[in-house]
């Protein structure tokens, strides 16, 4: 897409806010509303316990 380093402003496609979410030493620039989630991203939870062996 082409939000990257338009923080705060609206989204050129919806007019929701792009984001900006840091990990290890990058950032990555999204909007909420048109960018699906990764697939096999969590969903606020954690593992379940069946799932660790």
């Amino acid at each position: 897409m082409n939000v990257y380093g338009q923080q705060g402003r609206p989204c050129p496609r919806c007019g929701d806010e792009v984001q900006r979410v840091h990990f290890m030493n990058r950032s990555s620039h999204f909007c909420p509303t048109c960018q699906r989630p990764p697939r096999g991203a969590s969903r606020g939870r954690g593992p379940s316990v069946g799932s660790i062996r």
